[in-house]
C-alpha cells in the first residue's frame, strides 16, 4: 500500500482501491477518502485487512483490491470500559468505550473524535506582465486559517443463539469537517514604457470554504457454521445513508471601502444512500 502527500491510496500500483468497513460499503469514503481516513481514530481500529484478489462475495467495484478497516469489539465478560484523551498536540483525540456482556448477548457503545488546531498559512507572490504599453505588477499577500474535525460513535449488539447460530445488530454515525477561510491582499500597478506609475490599486478578498460530511451505517447479520468448519451460512442487510455539504464564498473589496464589487458563493448539498442484502454460503 502506498499512500502520496495528497492522501491517494494505491493498492500494488492501482489506486482503483474499494475501501469497507468491517466488510460492509460505506458512503462516508464517496466525498473524499483522504479526509475520511483522517476522521477515522486510531482508538477503533483493531485492523486492516488487504485483499489483493476479492472472491465472488465482494461486487465488482475496486478492481485493484479491498482494504478493510476493522473496529474493535470488546469480547470481555461483564461490564467494561475505557477512555482516551491526547491533547496538546496539532491534532486532538478523544476516545470512550463501553460493553456490558452477560451469556450469551452483548452490548457495545463507543464514542470517538479528533479536531485539528487551525492552523494558518500565509503565502506571497510577486507578478510582472510585459505589454507594448508597459509592465503590470501584482502583488499578494495572503493568510489562509484550516481546520478540520471527526468523530464516529455507535451502538451494537451481539446474540448467540446456538453454538452454531449468532445474529449481530450495530448502529453507527461518522461525521468530519474542514473548513479555511481567510483574506488576499492584492496591490495592482500599471507603468508606462518608461517606468513611471501610471495607476495603483489595492483590494482585499475574502474567501471561505466549508465542507462538511454526515454518514449513519447499519447493519444485520445472521449468521450459521456448520460441522465441517470451512462451511458457514451469512444471511446480511448493510444499509449506508450519506449527507453531504459544500459551501463557498468569495467577496472583493477596495482596501479603504466596506462595498464588495466583486463576488461569488455556492451551496452544492448531496446524498448518497446504499443499501445491500446479500446470502453467502462458504464451502
Amino acid at each position: 500500500i502506498t499512500v502520496d502527500a495528497d492522501g491517494k491510496v494505491e493498492l500494488l500500483g492501482n489506486p482503483n482501491v474499494r475501501f469497507l468497513i468491517d466488510g460492509k460499503p460505506s458512503g462516508i469514503f464517496g466525498n473524499s477518502v483522504a479526509d475520511a481516513l483522517q476522521s477515522i481514530p486510531n482508538s477503533q481500529i483493531q485492523s486492516i485487512e488487504v485483499i489483493t484478489s476479492p472472491s465472488a462475495k465482494y461486487d465488482a467495484a475496486g478492481s485493484g483490491g479491498i482494504i478493510n478497516i476493522v473496529l474493535k469489539k470488546n469480547k470481555l465478560q461483564g461490564f467494561n470500559g475505557n477512555t482516551n484523551l491526547s491533547v496538546g498536540t496539532r491534532l486532538e483525540t478523544g476516545s470512550i468505550n463501553l460493553s456490558l456482556k452477560k451469556k450469551n448477548i452483548g452490548f457495545n457503545t463507543f464514542f470517538s473524535g479528533n479536531a485539528q488546531l487551525t492552523g494558518v498559512t500565509p503565502t506571497g507572490m510577486d507578478r510582472v506582465t510585459s505589454l507594448s504599453t508597459g509592465n503590470r505588477r501584482l502583488l499578494q499577500e495572503s493568510a489562509t486559517n484550516f481546520g478540520r474535525n471527526g468523530y464516529k460513535a455507535g451502538v451494537g449488539a451481539d446474540i448467540t443463539l446456538s453454538k452454531s447460530e449468532s445474529l449481530t445488530a450495530s448502529y453507527s454515525a461518522h461525521h468530519f469537517e474542514y473548513n479555511n477561510n481567510g483574506a488576499t491582499n492584492q496591490t495592482f500597478i500599471q507603468y508606462d514604457l518608461n517606468g513611471n506609475t501610471n495607476s495603483t490599486s489595492n483590494s482585499i478578498r475574502d474567501f471561505t470554504n466549508n465542507t462538511s460530511v454526515n454518514e449513519t451505517d447499519n447493519s444485520l447479520v445472521y449468521l450459521k457454521k456448520f460441522n465441517n468448519e470451512k462451511q458457514s451460512l451469512e444471511i446480511a442487510y448493510n444499509g449506508s445513508f450519506t449527507n453531504i455539504s459544500t459551501y463557498y464564498n468569495q467577496a472583493q473589496h477596495f482596501k479603504n471601502t466596506s462595498t464588495n464589487f466583486s463576488g461569488s458563493n455556492s451551496l452544492n448539498l448531496g446524498t448518497e444512500n446504499e443499501v445491500e442484502f446479500s446470502i453467502n454460503y462458504c464451502m
